[in-house]
């Protein structure tokens, strides 16, 4: 803005104002191609350029180098088409063209060439018959996929706090992204949500068996490459804690020993309470020539720092006086008698009873004797054995 006072004119001002020439908005620019898998030194190819801006211009690169139109290129005057002749192995490109105005510079996406390269034959002949056979093949010499690079929005979240989104960074233009954890591909459905283009994967409701390595595959009609593993590590609670050993029992004058552990990522940090007194730090509490006075409730508290959560688990402990270990009761009270003692008792009873069991086959042998010595006196004759007295 500008004020002049001019002196004929008193009090009267006259403001100028000046702006800036209007500038064109441009869109990024596409590249077309006649064919992108030409025969080496057979095709030519013919890249065009669309670009609606009236005041722009443009510029060609293969590579990062930028074209000039001679020698084996050829432009169009309006440097909006750029023809390759008899193209070669050497023509793989990536091609980009740029469009630029006083403003602003847009560069399209990159296009590459998979030029076959060939025809070889082979050909078989036997002399002596005159015949032969011929087969063709083709070679296709693919443009070189840089790897895709993947990203995650948080590669440490907490289970059960939200979701993760994964994205995947191809380096050029691709016709398809695969996402993979731990080589096994992703798919709608599963676990997480994949975009239309494959390349966002969001997993929703993270749990600790999201864990693990991810990766993501950009291809093409004739090459593909793999990124690097991207480790997504899911922090989970402490679950209620295991103390072992579970038999709560010892004896006086023993030593005690108990351990805890609660599953946890990273892992847990422990600490004690003996009857309600803050205890030993770790996972394991020990108290030598324990006395009844070690009764009580163990508590041990597991602590994750990173997701700020806890548990607890306790055991009663019971100790018991030794002496109580031999008291069997009244009907066990009496001299002891050793293991030999017992032996030597069995083995008398065993004589005894062969004893008595001989005894009685003599009694008995006796009393049918006498039976029948009566008999005969009562029937009037005298019975005579052999080997009497003569």
């Amino acid at each position: 803005m500008f004020t002049e006072m001019d002196s004929g004119f008193s009090g009267v001002q006259f403001s100028f104002s000046i702006h800036p020439p209007f500038t064109e908005k441009l869109a990024p620019p596409t590249i077309t191609a006649s064919t992108l898998a030409p025969l080496e030194l057979r095709d030519s190819v013919t890249l065009s350029c669309q670009s609606p801006s009236n005041d722009a211009t443009f510029q060609w690169y293969i590579g990062k180098e930028p074209v000039v139109g001679s020698g084996q290129l050829e432009l169009s005057l309006d440097e909006q088409r750029l023809t390759i002749p008899q193209v070669t192995r050497n023509d793989l490109g990536p091609y980009q063209h740029e469009v630029k105005n006083p403003a602003i510079t847009r560069l399209s996406e990159p296009l590459p060439l998979s030029v076959i390269f060939g025809v070889y034959t082979c050909e078989a002949t036997n002399p002596a018959s005159g015949s032969h056979s011929a087969t063709d093949t083709l070679i296709i010499i693919p443009e070189y996929m840089p790897q895709p690079s993947i990203l995650a929005d948080n590669v440490g979240p907490v289970e059960n706090t939200g979701s993760v989104t994964l994205m995947c960074v191809p380096p050029k233009r691709v016709i398809d992204i695969r996402l993979f954890r731990n080589s096994d591909v992703f798919s709608n459905g599963g676990r997480g949500e994949l975009s239309p283009d494959h390349r966002p994967l969001t997993l929703w409701n993270i749990t600790r068996n999201d864990t693990g390595f991810y990766q993501c595959k950009a291809s093409n009609s004739a090459t593909s490459s793999l990124s690097n593993p991207l480790p997504i590590n899911v922090n989970y609670c402490p679950n209620v804690p295991v103390i072992n050993p579970m038999d709560s029992t010892f004896a006086v004058g023993s030593n005690l020993t108990l351990s805890c552990f609660a599953d946890s990522n990273p892992p847990a940090e422990y600490a004690w309470r003996v009857a309600g007194s803050p205890g030993a730090a770790g996972q394991l509490v020990s108290i030598l020539d324990i006395t009844l006075n070690s009764s009580g409730l163990y508590n041990c508290h597991a602590v994750n720092a990173d997701t700020g959560l806890q548990s607890m688990a306790q055991l009663a402990v019971h100790i018991k006086d030794a002496t109580s270990e031999n008291d069997q009761g009244p009907a066990f009270y009496g001299p002891h008698i050793p293991g030999g003692g017992i032996a030597d008792i069995v083995l008398g009873m065993v004589v005894g009873i062969a004893l008595m069991a001989t005894v009685a086959y003599f009694l008995g042998f006796m009393r049918d004797q006498v039976a029948v010595i009566l008999f005969s006196l009562k029937e009037g004759w005298v019975p005579v054995y052999e080997g009497s007295l003569r």
